[in-house]
């Protein structure tokens, strides 16, 4: 009596197994090349992993495959990208709004892809944009707004992407002020509100709005 159950039962699982994959084979084939394309590229590109990333564009995108170390240089500054919001999904072209991971910076994505198998990428591009409406970060209280930026400012210190000092003021009161990281890493002397330090060609920036603020 047991032989035939089981067998039964086996071959349910059997049947059951090959339909889920039969279903997932069908779910990939309904998202366009394009679409796949970009998101195969995101999740090459967010893995920070230089095989990763080399391969898939040897594969799919071969004239950029040269430019790798470029792309991890642009994965350590930016954190990766999160998909925020599909704006187009057709068989050759896909465009997305983006947003770094590592701060509040939004893109477009756009892919096209190649009509023929295996759709390679024929264009690839991404650009800044100001955040959209829809994601517009809302307003903090001042309490709020000093405790997001200082729980960033350790997060990027542990995470060894920042070092320096940070100061907030307003109405000409110091509201907000800590130091994060070494001076001396050798010495392991620790940065002070009062270390100075070389800014180079930053001081440009400062003049610039100087000059801004007296014309206006």
């Amino acid at each position: 009596m047991n032989q035939p159950i089981k067998a039964e039962a086996a071959l349910a699982c059997v049947m059951l197994l090959t339909a889920t994959q039969l279903l997932r084979g069908q779910a990939q084939a309904t998202i366009p090349p394009a679409e796949q394309q970009a998101k195969a590229w995101l999740a090459a590109f967010n893995s920070g992993d230089r095989a990763t990333l080399f391969g898939y564009l040897k594969t799919n995108y071969p004239s950029f495959a040269e430019h790798v170390d470029d792309e991890l240089g642009f994965r350590a500054m930016t954190g990766g990208f999160q998909l925020m919001k599909m704006e187009e999904s057709t068989p050759s072209r896909f465009a997305a709004l983006v947003k770094e991971k590592d701060s509040d910076q939004f893109g477009r994505l756009v892919v096209e892809v190649e009509p023929a198998l295996p759709h390679r990428i024929s264009r690839f591009e991404l650009r800044a944009i100001a955040t959209p409406a829809e994601f517009a970060t809302p307003r903090m209280s001042q309490p709020d707004a000093i405790a997001a930026f200082q729980k960033d400012l350790e997060h990027d210190s542990a995470s060894d992407r920042f070092s320096g000092a940070a100061l907030i003021a307003k109405d000409g009161k110091v509201v907000f002020e800590q130091a994060y990281g070494m001076a001396d890493r050798e010495k392991k002397i620790p940065n002070q509100v009062t270390t100075q330090f070389r800014i180079g060609s930053m001081n440009k920036m400062f003049t610039a709005v100087s000059i801004m603020e007296l014309v206006q």
